[in-house]
């Protein structure tokens, strides 16, 4: 940029000019120069020092404040010891002092000018610097001696200064060109940065303008149109001509614009929703506004117009429109679950009672009795509705696991021979099973459950000409976006999977009925009759697994089903010993807590044919009590989890309270691990889920007494508890034979 007039050296050379010719006209040209002595003094002193100013300047450093006062202040001083007489204290200063400042500024000027782009006027100028610097010393070495300056010293300074003037000028003038050339490059620099910068975004943008002529045929010609254009479209505007632009138009669209067509014309329409088919055949959407800019008198009609590719909107609106639906789809599934596991619940109450006064019936009459035949069948539906109960549960998402490691393949292989008795003789079965398949963590008969479900649902799917069923598993790395079409676990973490793939060419699903098919009694067969499907979505996301469902009309279906690979390798599952210790109370004392009279009539009796004394409490209030009067005298706490008064967690904690050691079995309508989501303390002895049967509770018991026998207190101890409640309770005596 252009230099301010203070920072321009030629004006401070120009002055210094001044001061030197000054200084010697003061001293050559004036009749008594003894008047204007401390003038022509101070302009000389003032001399190098304007002449280093400028040169600082020029080399674009900062001028010292104290500079000139300085200077200007040793000039008068000498000045004044001059006219006392003291000419060699006049002269000495000087003959030191001012060829060093011009030495000095002829050091930064030369540092200024090198370069091949340096000109011959400012090459020149520290040259003749120098010979200024020498000029100046010779000057006061002169009158130092004490005569008359020699001519030739004058010749040489006023030729001398007004030539490295005139040098000084001509250098700050080509360094002032130079700066103002590289002011304009830098300009034209940062403006093509801008240009570009604004292509880029018209390029990258997600708009493009253009401006079009209507002739009254119809014809259509494009006057100009941006680069965007052929970045959304893939299209160069001068591949179209005359009618060719309605091509560009989806062809569900056309109609409708060409109605609009008029209106656009005239004004009354100054917006458009369409569609757009690129070179690529790929549907874009765009938000179009027109505005009408004049009318020729031929008739045709300018347009100028711009057009915003809303695509990722639209789709983004669809897709959240998508996921809002699968979320209500979720969220009514868990509802379900909710209410089928409640349902559950309470029903196995009522099982429990059923199931127990028939146990007990049976076991008191005789084996000729005409009524036996009718408690075995009550039993048996009963027993059937527990398992109906556990399906529910199943749906629900509430089924109890027992996870290891497993080997999906290996499972499908081993249970092959009845996949293929459910397939029937008119559907093939082929399965693509890997060896080396990594492990999940699953639940064998759950999961040997899954599989049974899919194919028989896969094989009922084939008309009676036949088909093909499918079975394959594989490990598959799942990204997160392929989880948004699945049903199953809230928890989408993505990753490495185990899929199970049963896939069928029958009739396919109607798209309307797919997102019921989940649903528990929800069936497209004759009554009565089920996919399995629902109970086959409770175990999986019980598994923290997800199904996807891929269907079309006439082609066939498939189910996937994802379930997490896990870190250990499969192992074989032991076989479980279903032999419980032999149910005997030997006298000890149980204390039943259930809110169900029906329930604490039945566990009571199994209890008291085991041998056990049985204290009831009707909730938790009412154990608590109990506890309070005869926990002296307690062996054992059978705690029914969910209660009215008082829940199963705060009873315990009561008792607890009061006697640290009790051992406590939970019953509870629900699964152990449902039951350890609700009851979060520790301390439980054993678990028994309803509704059980008379070895089921009687082995809990005697399980929890042995585990708590090696932390029995002494009989002093419980002496000593015993002084502290009342012993007026009444205790169940056991019968005398079972």
């Amino acid at each position: 940029m252009p230099r301010r007039f203070d920072s321009n050296p030629a004006v401070w050379w120009a002055w210094a000019c001044a001061a030197i010719l000054g200084s010697g006209a003061c001293t050559l040209l004036v009749d008594d120069p003894e008047r204007v002595r401390v003038l022509g003094y101070t302009l000389g002193g003032i001399y190098p020092a304007l002449l280093l100013s400028g040169a600082l300047l020029f080399a674009r450093r900062r001028v010292p404040i104290w500079l000139l006062p300085v200077a200007a202040s040793i000039g008068a001083a000498r000045g004044v010891a001059s006219l006392s007489g003291a000419y060699d204290l006049a002269q000495l200063p000087a003959l030191v002092i001012e060829p060093v400042l011009v030495l000095a500024a002829a050091g930064f000027v030369g540092s200024s000018v090198r370069g091949s782009r340096s000109s011959l006027p400012e090459l020149a100028l520290v040259p003749v610097m120098l010979l200024l610097a020498g000029l100046e010393a010779a000057t006061h070495a002169a009158l130092l001696d004490g005569g008359p300056m020699p001519g030739g010293l004058v010749m040489g300074w006023v030729g001398g200064a007004p030539l490295l003037l005139a040098l000084q000028i001509a250098a700050c003038r080509r360094t002032e060109q130079r700066e103002l050339e590289a002011a304009q490059q830098e300009l034209e620099h940062r403006l093509a940065k801008q240009t570009e910068r604004y292509r880029a975004i018209s390029e990258l943008g997600s708009d493009y303008a253009f401006s079009f002529r209507i002739d009254p045929d119809g014809r259509i010609e494009v006057e100009w149109v941006t680069d965007a254009f052929k970045r959304i479209t893939g299209y160069d505007s001068d591949e179209f001509d005359d009618r060719d632009w309605l091509n560009l138009i989806h062809p569900s669209d056309r109609k409708r614009i060409r109605n609009l067509a008029g209106d656009i014309i005239v004004g009354r329409v100054d917006r458009l929703f369409l569609r757009l088919i690129t070179r690529d055949e790929e549907t874009r959407w765009l938000n179009v506004h027109f505005r009408k800019l004049s009318d020729s008198s031929d008739g045709s009609v300018r347009l100028l117009g711009a057009a915003r590719d809303v695509t990722d909107l639209v789709r983004g609106e669809e897709e959240r429109r998508r996921l809002d639906r699968n979320m209500r789809e979720m969220q009514r599934l868990e509802s379900l679950g909710r209410l089928a596991g409640g349902i559950a619940h309470d029903f196995n109450n009522l099982l429990t009672v059923i199931l127990g006064n028939a146990r007990l019936l049976l076991e008191e009459g005789s084996q000729e009795s005409p009524g036996r035949q009718r408690l075995g069948r009550i039993q048996g539906a009963a027993r059937y509705a527990a398992d109906l109960t556990d399906q529910i549960m199943t749906y629900s998402g509430q089924a109890e696991l027992a996870l290891v490691p497993l080997d999906l393949g290996q499972l499908v292989h081993e249970i092959a021979q009845l996949l293929e008795a459910s397939v029937g003789k008119h559907v093939d079965l082929e399965t693509d099973l890997p060896d080396d398949l990594p492990a999940v963590n699953g639940d064998v008969t759950r999961l040997r459950q899954v599989v049974l479900n899919l194919v028989t649902n896969a094989t009922e799917a084939h008309t009676a000409e036949g088909g093909v069923v499918r079975v394959c598993c594989r490990e598959r790395l799942v990204a997160e976006d392929e989880f948004q079409d699945t049903f199953g676990s809230a928890d989408r973490k993505p990753g490495p999977y185990v899929v199970l793939e049963v896939t069928d060419t029958g009739v396919g699903l109607d798209p309307t009925l797919r997102s019921r098919i989940f649903e528990p009694f929800f069936s497209t067969k004759a009554s009565g009759r089920g996919h399995g499907l629902a109970a086959v979505l409770g175990i999986v996301t019980a598994h923290g697994g997800h199904i996807q469902v891929e269907s079309a009309l006439g082609v066939g279906t498939t189910f996937r089903v994802f379930l997490p690979r896990s870190s250990e390798l499969a192992l074989a599952q032991p076989a479980q010993s279903s032999a419980l210790p032999a149910p005997s109370g030997e006298g000890r004392c149980v204390l039943l807590v259930d809110d169900d009279e029906a329930v604490l009539e039945v566990g009571c009796a199994f209890l008291e044919r085991a041998g056990f004394r049985v204290l009831t409490a009707s909730g938790g209030f009412a154990a608590l009590e109990v506890f309070r009067r005869e926990g002296a005298a307690v062996d054992v706490v059978v705690l029914d989890l969910a209660m009215p008064d008082l829940s199963g967690e705060e009873t315990f904690e009561a008792l607890r309270a009061l006697r640290t050691d009790v051992p406590v079995v939970l019953v509870s309508g629900y699964d152990r691990k449902q039951a350890a989501e609700r009851f979060r303390t520790r301390g439980i002895e054993d678990f028994v889920r309803k509704p059980y049967e008379p070895d089921e509770l009687t082995g809990s018991v005697v399980r929890a007494l042995g585990r708590n026998k090696q932390d029995e207190r002494p009989e002093e101890g419980r002496d000593a508890s015993a002084s502290r409640v009342s012993s007026s309770s009444s205790i169940r005596k056991p019968p005398s034979s079972l």
